[in-house]
């Protein structure tokens, strides 16, 4: 009697090699005319049990002629389906099959084990009053997912990094995952993001079925207003300005973030006479303000609204008010 296993699955891991499932538990029970027959090296004390892998076939030698066996797959590691092929006949579903040991013959039994995959999908939902300016991302994620293949320990059936950005329109899908495999998801790049909330965090892939993931990236504004101040001796003759400033911002990494009208020129014809406020500014940012454009000023200080002197100027929630005083002082 000859048993070997094989398993049928279209499910691979992220980089797209099949998943190994196995080994599988058989047991054989033989009997003759009422009686309990065993292969050699077994007996009553050493049952017929044994473990196979896919590929692999287990060999009982010894079985007396005309004992009726019956294979039975104790352990099939959670498959969706399992065939007991005997010889050439069509295959039969079910765990287990019954056959006769023929004289100088090799009974063989094929028990092939079928396992589903299913699908996942990430997209990204962006919101707040600094999404439009800041929240382009792109955005990443971690995915890993576990499943019960056989081993020992849970094997690692898909592990991979996934991108959302503007090209891919903020999504991403995951095709033939294995079925029962339970699976986390982190963003691991959240684009700045105030606040992250994804639904679910972890799921479990059912065979035939997509699990949608949604990720959401709330980017919450605060806003920077500048104000000039004309200060000294000479400012009523030459400190009309025009002056300029710019903002320059990075992000928690440090990483440059463009800014929406960066340069503005701060003059009595302003909207708001020698003042501008940058609006909606991504809470968080860490932001320079630099005068490139004195007016002629002798001297330039800028101070928050505490009047202390700044060179930092962290984006929070609500207002933010910083002060740039340019001195015209007069010669003797």
């Amino acid at each position: 009697l000859r048993i070997s296993k094989a398993v049928d699955t279209d499910a691979v891991d992220s980089g797209g090699d099949a998943i190994s499932y196995g080994p599988f538990t058989f047991e054989v029970s033989c009997e003759l005319n009422g009686q309990a027959a065993y292969a050699d090296g077994y007996g009553p004390d050493v049952p017929m049990i044994e473990e196979i892998s896919p590929d692999q076939t287990w060999a009982l030698d010894g079985l007396p002629v005309n004992a009726t066996c019956t294979v039975e797959e104790t352990d099939a590691v959670g498959a969706e389906g399992t065939t007991m092929q005997v010889d050439s006949d069509e295959p039969v579903e079910g765990s287990s099959v019954e056959v006769t040991i023929q004289e100088e013959t090799e009974v063989r039994v094929l028990a092939t084990n079928s396992f589903g995959v299913g699908s996942f999908r990430i997209e990204k939902a962006r919101t707040g009053d600094a999404a439009e300016d800041f929240g382009a991302g792109p955005f990443e994620f971690a995915v890993v997912c576990t499943l019960d293949t056989g081993g020992v320990i849970p094997s690692i059936v898909w592990a991979g990094f996934l991108t959302l950005d503007e090209g891919n329109g903020y999504e991403a899908q995951v095709d033939d995952v294995a079925a029962g495999a339970s699976c986390t998801v982190r963003e691991t790049e959240d684009g700045g993001a105030t606040s992250v909330e994804i639904t679910p965090s972890q799921f479990t892939i059912e065979s035939g079925g997509s699990q949608v993931v949604e990720a959401v990236n709330t980017f919450d504004a605060g806003s920077l207003t500048v104000t000039k101040v004309i200060d000294g001796e000479g400012a009523d003759l030459w400190g009309a300005g025009p002056f300029t400033v710019v903002l320059a911002c990075v992000d928690q990494d440090g990483e440059p973030v463009e800014i929406p009208d960066a340069e503005q020129v701060l003059s009595a014809d302003s909207e708001t006479p020698y003042s501008y406020t940058w609006s909606p500014l991504l809470i968080g940012l860490e932001c320079t303000l630099t005068e490139t454009d004195t007016g002629g000023a002798h001297a330039t200080t800028i101070t928050d609204a505490e009047g202390e002197a700044v060179e930092t100027i962290e984006i929070v929630e609500g207002e933010t008010d910083v002060t740039v005083t340019n001195t015209f002082d007069v010669g003797q």
